[in-house]
């Protein structure tokens, strides 16, 4: 998909990434400290932690991710996106997944919502970094975004338990 080349992955992401360490866990991947790891890593065909939260017992989990290159490729070519697609992106995240929609579709036909607040804000600006201006609302998905409905496309790039019926 010619989209790939025209979004570098790495305008997306985060100063600090984490990785997986081969042991169930993550290491963290600095810019700063390591300019070329980091780098490596942004284009590496691998999933890339940006961002954990910390449960009430101390737990950390991934709470955001930019998912695997080979993934969102998959994803995008399943969508079978064709000319004037209007498509309900759910999870935002980072917004790279954003910008490819917006490279293949135009801004107008790209609607994306993401419940995390600072992540809807950074996905925007890191749109608006490539001059790209879709819809990226702050709310929670699971009810879809019926102001810009219907849809041709619906994609997930969030996990769920089930599908909700609203994005039927």
């Amino acid at each position: 998909m010619d989209v790939l080349s025209r979004v570098p992955r790495d305008l997306f992401l985060p100063d600090v990434v984490w990785v997986r360490d081969g042991e169930g866990g993550y290491v963290a991947c600095d810019r700063r400290l390591d300019p070329g790891g980091w780098m490596g890593a942004a284009y590496s065909d691998a999933p890339l932690v940006t961002q954990f939260v910390t449960e009430s017992d101390g737990t950390r989990s991934p709470s955001s991710s930019a998912s695997m290159p080979s993934m969102v490729l998959r994803l995008l070519e399943d969508a079978q996106l064709g000319p004037g697609a209007r498509t309900l992106e759910i999870g935002t995240g980072s917004g790279y997944n954003t910008a490819l929609l917006c490279a293949r579709l135009g801004d107008g036909l790209v609607t994306s919502v993401e419940v995390d607040a600072p992540l809807a804000a950074r996905a925007r600006e890191n749109l608006a970094a490539l001059s790209y201006s879709p819809a990226v609302i702050h709310t929670d998905g699971g009810d879809g975004w019926p102001p810009h409905a219907p849809y041709d496309r619906v994609l997930a790039t969030c996990s769920v338990r089930t599908v909700p019926t609203s994005w039927l």
